[in-house]
């Protein structure tokens, strides 16, 4: 029999932690662009608070007042970026604003308020394009991207392609004061390219250096500022291609042509800014001279690609300010002035956005009082955790990283076991204990393991079961898994190191994943496999060792088990007899598998298979009657949902379809773990009271009521 919904019985959310931190943003923000209606401005930037240091961004937007600074701490989530780079950017047609990123499909614009509110949902304005400038002149914004030119009119829709780059690379572009628009080109030679609103397109080539050799351009009503890197120098010319100023040499500046290296460039209504890293600036007057022989600090410390923007009598830059370290994360900051020459006086930077601390790799456990939760922050300079809510840190680092806590319980006590990785020495596996009621029982951590962990970079976390007396903590390197033994008291013992058995083919085993199954432990590791073509992910599959606890440890490898596509990592539960494994894969079509094997791992005929678009981990849990599996569901910097199923004890799906958790999730696997009612869920999603950083929390979901299991038995 299938359950009905009114059979679903899902608690509310509840935080983890009910503290919150408000701090400089969580993540990386980066890219900025900045833009003013004449009143006040609007900045837009790359932001990894969601996502954290992977490959996927979101773009955020916030309002910024004519004293500098922001009119919402935590910003405006625009969307989801595309893996390529974002680059935003963003123009004011005098009343309000668009914006446009880098997005799945191409490039994406939207229209915003005064506010940096959006007006309407984002769209898709220029296939599998890439955003370089937008300006706006007139009555349309002129989009430049990396392979057209495209007219969006004032509510960012797409009026038409104008014109195909081809092989060009833009530097900059700007509205002429005939409602003309012009764009900088540096490859395949510096150009300079002007756009009347009619579409017709001229070229005016500007032979002065060699292809590449341009890197930022600034547009004054009559000039275009060019600027050099790696040359250290400047052109000023005229929108006919006539020289102004020849190339001059910037003093002080020494050539750099390093990928990566960048160069800003703008125009205050009197005179040009050029700045370099790490914030080094020089102006240059309309005519061309050079006003500075020696550059400005922009601010006391760090400035990564500035932009600027003016409201009249007001010049706003923004940046992204400081160096990925545990003091200083790079985050979004910035100064006004009354011109580019006050820019020179040293002053005190605003920061302009903030969020909650971004709580990743969530692992729950509990006991008769309550529920133990612990995880990392976004920065991995901290091992944080709380009890019933009440939180406290683990661990702490300046100057290295903490990462993978993981949680079990005892009969009396929770154990956790977390790695710190010293960027001078040694890693190691440290760990602590608590008592039920989540009160240290250590004075400290103590060292659990310093032998043969994996790489910090694959993020492999430690598995811990417990057997009634003592903890077993294992862990894998290559072909290798390690195990030491952690008594709710006293020293760690019996530490070995087994040479797992694994297939001729498989490159390393991964992720283990101990159960303790009454007399023995099971513990299951994952196998990476070369993968059969370069255009292949990297197939996976699992296997086991049957470990007897007694001081004469007696190892015996279960057989391999048919595990199918590629994944990171897996679940598994005992139950009804059995040992139960979900995992989501992604090798050929996105999928979420369940399997079983009997108590020695010979596998078993029940299993369980649904095809869902964007799966990606999973876990499973028993909860004495039925078993839980649950998933997150969405494309990478997307909408990523947590769902789940119910399935009978040989796997029979118990609900016709899947159900939803939660929505929002950031990109950190879930976990379920069995309670005395039901289950409990643990998941982290964003938060927008944690400023949009991701935030964790638990449900409760009830095992299925008597009458549904009555109807389910009367079946069979």
């Amino acid at each position: 029999m299938i359950a009905s919904a009114s059979d679903l019985s899902l608690g509310p959310e509840v935080p983890v932690s009910t503290q919150l931190d408000i701090h400089p943003a969580a993540g990386l923000q980066d890219f900025p662009k900045v833009a003013s209606n004449g009143r006040d401005f609007v900045a837009v930037w790359t932001d990894l608070r969601i996502q954290g240091w992977g490959s996927h961004a979101d773009v955020f937007a916030t309002r910024i007042g004519i004293d500098g600074k922001p009119a919402d701490r935590f910003g405006r989530r625009l969307g989801p970026a595309s893996s390529n780079g974002p680059n935003p950017q963003i123009a004011s047609d005098g009343r309000d604003y668009v914006a446009v990123w880098s997005a799945a499909g191409g490039i994406r614009a939207v229209h915003l308020d005064e506010n940096g509110a959006p007006l309407a949902e984002a769209q898709l304005v220029a296939p599998d394009d890439w955003p370089i400038a937008l300006v706006f002149s007139g009555s349309k914004y002129l989009l430049v991207g990396q392979t057209a030119l495209t007219f969006l009119d004032g509510d960012g829709a797409r009026i038409r392609t104008i014109a195909l780059n081809g092989g060009l690379t833009a530097v900059g572009a700007s509205a002429l004061p005939d409602g003309a628009f012009a764009v900088a080109y540096r490859t395949p030679q510096p150009m300079i390219r002007t756009i009347r609103s009619d579409g017709v397109v001229t070229d005016a080539p500007v032979p002065l250096w060699p292809a590449d050799a341009v890197a930022a351009a600034a547009f004054s009503p009559g000039a275009v500022l060019m600027v050099s890197r790696s040359m250290s120098s400047y052109a000023l010319i005229g929108y006919d291609g006539a020289v102004i100023q020849p190339v001059t040499p910037i003093s002080g500046l020494a050539p750099n042509d390093k990928d990566g290296v960048w160069t800003a460039a703008a125009w205050d209504g009197h005179e040009f800014i050029a700045a370099f890293p790490p914030g080094k600036a020089y102006r240059i007057s309309a005519g061309g001279k050079l006003l500075d022989t020696a550059g400005f600090a922009l601010s006391e410390g760090v400035v990564s690609r500035p932009a600027f923007a003016s409201a009249g009598a007001t010049q706003l830059a923004v940046w992204s300010d400081g160096e990925l370290n545990a003091a200083t994360n790079p985050e979004l900051s910035g100064r006004t002035a009354p011109n580019f020459a006050a820019f020179a006086t040293p002053a005190e930077a605003t920061l302009l956005s903030y969020s909650g601390t971004a709580q990743r790799g969530l692992r729950i456990a509990r006991s008769a009082a309550g529920i133990f939760g612990v995880w990392t922050d976004d920065r991995l300079y901290g091992a944080w955790a709380a009890f019933n809510g009440r939180q406290f840190a683990l661990d702490k680092t300046l100057e290295d990283w903490i990462d993978v806590p993981v949680v079990a319980a005892g009969a009396q006590s929770f154990l956790v076991v977390w790695r710190y990785t010293d960027l001078k020495d040694e890693d190691f596996l440290v760990g602590q204990r608590f008592d039920a009621n989540g009160n240290a029982l250590d004075a400290k951590p103590f060292t659990v393991g310093v032998a043969d962990l994996p790489d910090f970079w694959s993020h492999q976390q430690p598995s811990i079961a417990f057997d009634g007396s003592a903890f077993l903590v294992a862990w894998t390197k290559g072909k290798t898994l390690s195990t030491v033994r952690v008594g709710e008291s006293g020293e760690p013992f019996d530490a070995r190191q087994i040479a797992l058995d694994a297939e001729p083919s498989a490159s390393q085993a991964y992720s283990p994943l101990a159960l303790w199954m009454g007399s023995q432990y099971f513990v299951l590791y994952g196998l990476e496999f070369v993968s059969p073509t370069p255009h292949f992910d990297f197939p996976s599959g699992v296997s086991a060792v049957l470990l007897d606890p007694r001081p004469s440890i007696s190892v015996k490898q279960a057989p391999h088990l048919p595990f199918g596509g590629s994944f990171s990592r897996f679940g598994a539960t005992i139950g009804a007899g059995t040992i139960t494994f979900g995992w989501a894969s992604s090798y050929t079509s996105d999928q979420v598998h369940v399997m079983q094997t009997a108590l020695d791992g010979t596998p078993l005929d029940a299993s369980f298979l649904i095809t869902r678009p964007g799966a990606r981990a999973a876990d499973i849990a028993w909860n004495g009657s039925e078993f839980v599996l649950i998933w997150t569901e969405g494309v990478p910097g997307g909408d990523v949902k947590l769902r789940g199923m119910r399935l009978g004890a040989h796997l029979a799906p118990l609900d016709g379809e899947p159900f939803d958790i939660a929505d929002d999730l950031s990109p950190y696997p879930p976990t379920v773990i069995p309670t005395a009612s039901g289950v409990l869920i643990g998941y982290s999603r964003v938060d927008a009271a944690n400023g949009f950083a991701p935030r964790a929390f638990t449900r409760t979901l009830e095992r299925l009521g008597n009458s549904v299991a009555r109807r389910r038995s009367a079946r069979r």
